[in-house]
């Protein structure tokens, strides 16, 4: 079976019903085990409060942790991580990116995203 993992992008996407919604939506329903890094969890809350929906926000992450795997930051992904942000931070990269990017890897999924940071990596669909 496949892993994918949709970034705060897709998440946002759908939640927010953006025009790459339905895109989003078939990854979701492609079948492939959809895997939820913790800190994505972080960057959409942070997003709805931005736009003064934070109300929503409770809701929103209950329904992303109901349609994917829960993967924290290990000792593993933490340095991945970390060589990851520190190879790419000229490129505008940030923190949460390559974490994303270090539990792809460390998972085997590919990254789903409509986010310029993700181009030229191997494990990353950018849409």
């Amino acid at each position: 079976m496949s892993r994918l993992i949709l970034d705060s992008y897709g998440w946002i996407e759908l939640f927010t019903r953006g025009p790459k919604c339905r895109l989003f939506e078939q990854k979701l329903a492609s079948g492939s085990e959809i895997l939820l890094p913790e800190i994505v969890l972080a960057e959409v809350a942070a997003k709805f409060h931005a736009v003064g929906r934070g109300q929503e926000c409770r809701s929103v992450v209950a329904g992303m942790v109901q349609k994917a795997r829960l993967v924290g930051i290990s000792e593993e992904v933490a340095d991945l991580a970390g060589k990851i942000l520190s190879e790419n931070k000229k490129r505008g990269m940030g923190l949460a990116d390559a974490v994303i990017l270090a539990i792809a890897v460390k998972e085997g999924a590919t990254v789903v995203t409509g986010d310029p940071h993700f181009k030229g990596f191997s494990n990353a669909e950018v849409v």
